[in-house]
């Protein structure tokens, strides 16, 4: 409905069912970045940064991160640290986007943590080739404990 309202030009009613969904129930991943594009382009940063959380916690992964750290500006230290939190308090069987953000920060002892149960080889391989200078026992066991599944 929000694209709809855009595309007949009420930009405004746009943002404010576009928001109002953002308070809803559901998946919001599309609908938090569509909000968080087109009130940016509007000059509407707080909203803006309002939808961009929102997309985050809907989908959690790099490009949703470093969108808020352009749009919370002089705010980010705060905003970091939630999100940060945020991410650590999660799991998911495949940790993809938590991995990224992590070693985007170079916080290599939480991508330890975050691909702890093992989730696939290759996010594993990703975390122990940053890891080997700071973590060299977690990696050789890490990769002992997938050679032994191999060999099993």
């Amino acid at each position: 409905m929000a694209e709809a309202l855009r595309e007949h030009g009420d930009a405004e009613a746009a943002l404010r069912v576009g928001e109002r969904g953002l308070s809803l129930e559901g998946r919001k991943s599309r609908l938090a970045a569509w909000v968080r594009d087109f009130a940016e382009g509007l000059g509407r940063r707080g909203l803006a940064l309002e939808a961009a959380l929102a997309a985050f916690h809907a989908d959690q992964n790099l490009a949703s991160y470093l969108r808020v750290r352009e749009l919370a500006g002089e705010a980010w230290p705060e905003h970091r640290e939630q999100l940060l939190d945020h991410l650590r308090q999660g799991t998911s069987y495949v940790p993809t986007g938590q991995v990224d953000v992590f070693l985007h920060e170079d916080l290599v002892g939480d991508a330890i943590a975050a691909v702890e149960g093992d989730p696939f080889g290759g996010l594993v391989a990703r975390v122990a080739d940053a890891a080997i200078e700071t973590h060299p026992d977690w990696v050789i066991e890490a990769c002992r404990r997938q050679a032994e599944e191999i060999m099993d």
